[in-house]
């Protein structure tokens, strides 16, 4: 039976990092290439791995961070981590992978008693998880509502929080920077991201105009920048007096792209981000977001978990409620 010992040699690494790798440790400061080394030769050796091994099978989290931008990165671990706080209350076993760097379906232990699948996942991957275990809990997404358990924000509240802040300070041309396309703009999807939660209720408010909204299909400070600039162009004078960013980052490139132009932050426009990251805090002027409790996210996720364990085979759907932070970019 192949050993640590034995990867370890043949792939040219320390014991640890194998250790490590396998345990889909996601402080470990590794290149993509060794990693992959490590996992291809566990796989030709036929490695068991430690899940196998425990008297007890293990909850598996798949961290999905294919594809994703800086700021998912940190939404997924802090999500992470309150899975990981809930379990060590509830003394449960943990594999965690990281799915960066290869496909779902490849070195997945195949002996667990539930899955916790943070971020978005297609519905092949979806079928790959349910082969391997039927008690899934998704965080962050809600891949096959009614046949899954899911943990969501609250995205609706998130966007009428932002909103009624907005019109109670005085502003009826309000705009949104955020991702995806109009394409993609939903009644259904209310309760499942920013952009149809401001564009619908906008719209029930009278105050939906469709040329404020600006949207991408990336992620970043310099997709805020981009959109910023674009808004300014098109608009002038006639922009609107502020702004509900769907995430920080992007919040922190418009807040520079109207220094530039110089639109004062909050004199002439108010903007309001999302997440509540400490980026939040150190954009001139600090930026006022909608936080959306991530932890609690994970926690509850263990927790619907422990009740499908427990016989529970009823679907449940749990949104997180969001809070309002207010700071100086929208006063």
């Amino acid at each position: 039976m192949a050993t640590i010992k034995d990867i370890a040699e043949k792939a040219g690494v320390s014991i640890s990092s194998v250790s490590r790798v396998l345990r889909g440790d996601p402080t470990l400061s590794i290149s993509k290439e060794k990693r992959k080394i490590i996992l291809q030769v566990a796989e030709e050796l036929s490695y068991e791995y430690k899940v196998k091994r425990l008297k007890t099978e293990p909850v598996l989290i798949i961290n999905n961070q294919t594809e994703v931008g800086e700021l998912e990165n940190l939404h997924y671990f802090n999500i992470q981590r309150g899975i990981e706080k809930r379990a060590k209350e509830k003394s449960l076993n943990l594999f965690v992978f990281n799915n960066k760097d290869f496909e779902i379906n490849n070195h997945l232990p195949r002996y667990v008693s539930g899955i916790i699948a943070i971020g978005k996942f297609q519905m092949d991957d979806v079928q790959i998880l349910f082969n391997i275990s039927d008690n899934i809990v998704f965080v962050d997404s809600c891949p096959a509502e009614g046949e899954f358990d899911a943990v969501i924000p609250n995205y609706y509240l998130a966007t009428t929080q932002a909103i009624n802040y907005m019109i109670n300070k005085g502003h009826c041309h309000i705009g949104l920077i955020g991702q995806g396309s109009m394409d993609n703009i939903n009644v259904s999807k209310i309760y499942q991201n920013i952009e149809s939660s401001f564009y619908y209720y906008m719209y029930e408010r009278n105050l939906l105009n469709e040329s404020y909204i600006y949207l991408s299909e990336k992620s970043s400070k310099e997709t805020g920048y981009f959109l910023m600039k674009k808004a300014i162009e098109e608009h002038g004078e006639h922009l609107p007096t502020a702004f509900f960013v769907s995430n920080d980052y992007i919040a922190t490139g418009c807040i520079r792209a109207l220094h530039e132009a110089e639109f004062a932050v909050p004199a002439r426009v108010n903007v309001i981000g999302m997440n509540n990251l400490s980026v939040s805090n150190i954009v001139y002027p600090p930026l006022s977001t909608v936080h959306i409790f991530p932890e609690v996210m994970g926690e509850t996720a263990v927790d619907l978990l422990l009740e499908r364990l427990n016989g529970r085979r009823v679907t449940k759907t749990v949104q997180i409620a969001t809070k309002i932070i207010k700071r100086e970019s929208s006063l």
